[in-house]
């Protein structure tokens, strides 16, 4: 799936070291339905029937899905930008905890930003859209897609569907690096 916007915030913890990652909304969204089914389940929660019979392997699937709940609000992956040290690196958490870091690339090895525009439609589809959305949503045409350019090729950095965010961060990034920001189109 392509997210309709670039999912970067760029928090910038002091000259030489930038933080890279989703914005928070996504995680409060699933801690609040955790919560509310969490809630749910206490409030109707009766060991007897729940806990017997063929109540157990449903009782067990619906503690699985609050699980997969609160770990989806818990993690963070963000990516850090560090001058100082000389490194860019993916860090991925558990509500705050520290569980991986890797190393992308060095700073120095870095040649180039590059904002890459992938054509996916020509043109709209003969009739438009149908259904009962039709009129609220435009096919995507377009997915744009932000890498780091160097020696072993091209590194990952976000995508989405929004031009101007995802070339202001470029832009940024390209400041901070001292590298230069370039754009290309690629067409079918």
């Amino acid at each position: 799936m392509i997210p309709p916007r670039a999912r970067g915030r760029i928090v910038q913890k002091n000259e030489d070291l930038v933080l890279y990652g989703p914005a928070p909304a996504r995680r409060i969204m699933f801690i609040i339905l955790f919560l509310m089914l969490g809630g749910a389940m206490v409030a109707g929660f009766n060991p007897e029937t729940d806990l017997a019979g063929t109540r157990l392997l449903k009782t067990i699937g619906f503690a699985a899905v609050l699980l997969v709940l609160l770990g989806a609000g818990g993690w963070s992956g963000v990516t850090g930008f560090d001058r100082g040290a000389g490194t860019v690196e993916t860090i991925s958490s558990l509500f705050g905890v520290t569980v991986r870091r890797k190393i992308l690339a060095r700073v120095g090895e870095i040649h180039r930003i590059v904002l890459q525009k992938v054509v996916l439609l020509q043109s709209a589809p003969p009739g438009g859209r149908q259904g009962v959305f039709g009129n609220l949503f435009e096919p995507r045409s377009e997915l744009i897609r932000l890498f780091l350019e160097t020696d072993n090729g091209r590194i990952h950095l976000d995508e989405g569907g929004n031009t101007d965010v995802l070339e202001q961060t470029g832009v940024f990034f390209a400041e901070f690096l001292n590298v230069p920001f370039s754009s290309e189109e690629l067409e079918p």
